[in-house]
């Protein structure tokens, strides 16, 4: 198979290299279905870049003489990043990687007839486009996508970031490196996103103003339309008053919140987009997998898909990278460590402060919705989609860096490229965050102290009344004792 791959030269044979689910992404977007201009990286290329830098036989020796242990397993794999991260791309792999890139600003009849002067002069008055780096695994397993890469070098490191998200337990013990392909998709700033579920019977649709991560992770609310598979009729509908939207902001380059107001109590497909994803659900509807839901977003009126999404099933929802049963790895108990312990995870400060609480882990997007406020957060790697949860946490862990567009609004304790905190973390850990020391600590909960305070009489009255009247400074300090006592 070639090391890059166009969609439209996607074969139905190419189902034991690429996986059902990109197999089905292909098949779509050459039935008639728009995607944003795309290219595939296969697992060809991820194995050629192993093979002419010598990274496998380096990774080979480290497996090889690894005492399989928690410490040493977590070793091994902070190895492995690393190795990849300090490689360079060979200039052969980077070349095809640019070739592809640049078809993507430059139409592929142009780009196979004119001269390099002219390809160049096309170049230059472009600009490079946003890209989405996908990862695809024949597994299904899901890995984090990098949002917002612009530039053929920040789309090298994008790739090899992605190489470095591949590797887990399974992976390394089982030698096991043939199931990644990653999506190089152009970016495209939505005005409306839809998520589509195809089901035995109906079809149903939600849809939201802006990007679609508020919506997937249950942040706001949304609009909610049933069709019946069949006829495609529209069984019911609800429309629901969305409060806020986020979009990408081209000229600060990151994710920004905006309040809708009047806008958000509005229909948030107007007819001409509801025909045009309705046709879009008869290509759709034959479908027998169910196992998947459809990311679709609308800008200037036009449809474009934008991913498949794995649906989680209820038993598959806390699936990990953590190790294999065969390392016979102790549990993971809080109830076991002493209120401090001696086992500290390192990293580097980002935001100073400290916090503490509960950990919740983010492998995914459907992890989002299990954050609530006050959690601290850890993830392999920080980006915009994350931006609900870092409203609702008191603390952040990143095993990696975090996303450009997004690092202006990270105000907590905020502790970057740790030691695997991911993989030493469980969910509802209780952890305290030392940003200024750049220490991750597992602690015990503290007893909360009782507060008998219902029959204590309040030091103020609750006399606020707001007219033309109005002293604003008294308002603000009634405000400020209300806000005191609540701390107490």
């Amino acid at each position: 198979m070639s090391l890059i791959l166009q969609l439209k030269d996607v074969k139905g044979d190419d189902l034991i290299s690429l996986g059902e689910k990109l197999l089905l992404y292909c098949d779509l977007s050459n039935n008639q279905i728009s995607v944003p201009n795309s290219f595939i990286i296969t697992n060809e290329l991820f194995l050629k870049f192993l093979e002419e830098t010598e990274l496998i036989l380096k990774i080979k020796d480290l497996t090889d003489s690894t005492n399989y242990n928690r410490e040493s397993y977590n070793t091994v794999l902070n190895q492995v990043q690393e190795l990849i991260m300090n490689t360079e791309l060979p200039p052969n792999i980077l070349n095809d990687i640019k070739n592809a890139y640049d078809n993507m600003i430059i139409h592929n009849d142009i780009f196979k007839s004119a001269s390099i002067q002219t390809i160049d002069f096309i170049r230059a008055g472009r600009s490079a486009p946003y890209l989405a780096v996908r990862p695809y695994l024949r597994n299904n397993r899901q890995i984090e996508a990098i949002e917002n890469i612009r530039g053929i070098d920040n789309l090298g490191a994008a790739v090899k970031r992605i190489f470095c998200l591949y590797f887990n337990t399974d992976v390394l013990i089982k030698d096991n490196m043939n199931d990644l392909n990653i999506v190089i998709q152009k970016m495209i700033n939505p005005d409306k996103s839809a998520i589509v579920s195809v089901f035995e019977d109906s079809i149903e649709i939600n849809a939201c103003f802006g990007l679609s991560q508020p919506m997937t992770n249950n942040e706001i609310q949304f609009d909610n339309y049933i069709l019946d598979k069949s006829s495609l009729q529209l069984k019911e509908y609800k429309i629901n008053n969305q409060e806020w939207m986020l979009y990408r902001d081209e000229n600060l380059l990151r994710t920004i919140k905006r309040n809708l107001y009047i806008r958000g109590k509005e229909q948030k497909l107007n007819y001409n987009e509801f025909d045009k994803i309705v046709e879009t659900c008869s290509k759709l509807k034959e479908l027998n997998d169910l196992n998947y839901k459809f990311e679709f977003i609308f800008e200037n009126n036009r449809i474009y898909l934008i991913d498949i999404i794995n649906l989680i099933k209820e038993d598959d929802s806390q699936i990990t990278q953590e190790p294999l049963e065969a390392f016979n790895f102790p549990e993971n108990n809080i109830e076991n460590i002493s209120s401090k312990t001696s086992d500290h995870i390192q990293g580097e400060t980002f935001y100073y402060g400290k916090s503490e609480g509960p950990v919740k882990i983010l492998r995914s997007l459907d992890d989002l919705s299990k954050v609530n406020y006050n959690d601290i957060i850890a993830c392999r790697y920080l980006k915009s989609e994350f931006i609900g949860a870092i409203e609702k946490a008191s603390g952040i862990i990143s095993d990696s860096d975090i996303s450009q567009e997004i690092q202006d609004m990270i105000k907590i304790p905020c502790i970057i490229n740790s030691v695997n905190a991911t993989q030493l973390l469980n969910d509802n850990d209780y952890v305290e965050v030392d940003a200024s020391a750049g220490v991750i600590s597992k602690i015990e909960k503290k007893a909360q102290p009782t507060n008998n305070t219902s029959n204590e009489e309040l030091p103020f009255r609750l006399d606020i009344k707001i007219d033309e009247n109005t002293n604003v400074d008294a308002l603000l300090e009634k405000i400020r004792q209300v806000k005191e006592f609540l701390k107490k």
